[in-house]
């Protein structure tokens, strides 16, 4: 046995937390924090683009396809040393989110137009190889075209 074990005594029946049989209280403690997280909603930091949001809204509405990469050079001529280069990805994350929010509607296809275009498809391949197939017979000699 390891210095410093602890030793659980009990007949292994009893259930520890979430229906574990180990006893040990390593997992009722881990049980516990899986029961105790919460999702993290505040600022660790002070948003660096705060002062600086209402423009790089105005020119996502003028130009809804501008990189994020793109601005944050713009950001960088505007003001030298305002933004340093970790905060590239602080920006694209703040542009995706406000795209998925505000952004234009996205255009999705119809699965059903697919599959429609591709029976078309299909049925036209399968009738020019039946008509390859009947003149071929026919130019042998083998019977009649269908």
């Amino acid at each position: 046995m390891a210095i410093g074990a602890e030793v659980v005594i009990g007949s292994g029946s009893s259930q520890g937390a979430q229906g574990r049989q180990d006893g040990s209280k390593l997992s009722a403690l881990a049980a516990n924090a899986e029961r105790d997280v919460q999702k993290h909603t505040w600022r660790t930091r002070p948003d660096p683009f705060a002062k600086v949001w209402d423009e790089i809204e105005q020119r996502l509405r003028v130009d809804p396809g501008l990189q994020a990469k793109t601005l944050f050079e713009y950001l960088q001529e505007r003001g030298p040393g305002r933004f340093g280069e970790g905060q590239l990805r602080t920006l694209q994350r703040r542009i995706k989110h406000r795209r998925a929010l505000e952004g234009p509607p996205r255009e999705f296809s119809s699965r059903k137009s697919t599959t429609q275009a591709s029976c078309a498809s299909r049925t036209s391949r399968i009738a020019r190889r039946a008509e390859r197939t009947s003149v071929r017979s026919h130019e042998r000699g083998g019977g009649q075209p269908y």
